[in-house]
């Protein structure tokens, strides 16, 4: 791992290797490698910025099974939806580092390796469990640049990045504007941010109210612009994305505690609803792109390489 892109999350101190630890030269603080990956975490109780349900969620034998049954779905889905093409299709490929944040339980990190085969892969999430789940689940996946960090207390320097990408990450925040700015930090100026989430002003998001979910919040189209546009971006490009498949990231959502909704509708979802979208989205799926039906909602945003980020 390049130490060059990683400082201690308390103090910004250098660190050093030291065995099967890190160690912060300023503070003396030590943090843990576990399983190859480093723990780089300070201890934070503010549940605004931190949903700790997160942390129950990814130790769940469900939540496990639901997300390897998604990693095979979403990878056939990015295949064949050239859902990030768009975003890629004018880059040089070559000798990039490219960020995924929240990426435990990712299935988008792989094919970022995939994609980005010369490129440097980093990743970061808070849950060591879910970073255990993403190893689990790619065979041959190396983890020399995943760790685990909080983003509100990041161990990532600033502007080190040509990529920032998150899946399906910002809105398990209170604060997701927030989340953004701290993306845009990571960025080169002029470098691209690629951010996914659920269209929850559609049907994915009337699924989610009959689930009961409450770790998410709700983003429209026009509100992530408005953020884009205070925080310093430009060219920015937001709008929904994929057909008929309110459903498809729906797999991993669920509660510390199962209720009987959920069981209900995961059980439908995965004998009924998934077999009915499969079929329809045959002509569909690629073709339709509307805020009502489609699932996601995808925007990418070039960092501004004059005007200051905003701190509010």
């Amino acid at each position: 791992m390049d130490l060059e892109f990683i400082c201690c999350p308390i103090c910004n101190g250098k660190l050093v290797k030291n065995n099967q630890k890190l160690s912060c030269r300023s503070c003396r603080n030590n943090y843990p490698i576990i399983n190859d990956i480093p723990i780089l975490l300070k201890q934070n109780t503010d549940k605004e910025k931190n949903p700790l349900v997160w942390d129950q969620i990814w130790k769940q034998d469900s939540t496990k099974k639901r997300c390897k049954e998604l990693f095979k779905k979403i990878e056939i889905y990015l295949e064949f939806s050239k859902l990030l093409e768009e975003p890629l299709k004018k880059l040089n490929l070559d000798n990039m580092n490219i960020l995924e944040l929240g990426c435990g339980g990712s299935p988008f990190f792989y094919y970022l390796q995939k994609k980005f085969k010369k490129s440097e892969i980093w990743g970061m999430d808070r849950s060591i469990d879910a970073l255990h789940l993403l190893k689990n689940n790619i065979n041959d996946i190396t983890s020399s640049h995943i760790i685990c960090g909080d983003l509100f207390n990041s161990p990532l320097k600033s502007e080190k990045f040509d990529i920032v990408c998150s899946f399906g990450f910002i809105e398990h925040f209170h604060n997701p504007k927030k989340a953004l700015e701290i993306h845009a930090d990571f960025l080169k100026p002029g470098g691209l941010l690629i951010c996914l989430i659920p269209n929850l002003y559609g049907i994915p998001g009337k699924i989610l109210d009959f689930i009961g979910s409450d770790t998410i919040t709700t983003i429209s189209i026009k509100r992530l612009h408005e953020w884009f546009n205070d925080i310093g971006f430009e060219k920015n490009i937001v709008k929904p994305v994929g057909g008929l498949h309110p459903s498809l990231f729906l797999e991993s959502y669920t509660s510390s505690q199962e209720k009987i909704n959920e069981k209900i509708f995961y059980f439908l979802q995965e004998y009924l609803i998934n077999p009915f979208f499969i079929l329809l989205n045959t002509p569909l799926m690629f073709r339709v792109n509307s805020k009502m039906f489609s699932p996601f909602i995808l925007s990418y945003v070039i960092k501004s390489k004059g005007k200051e980020l905003t701190n509010d």
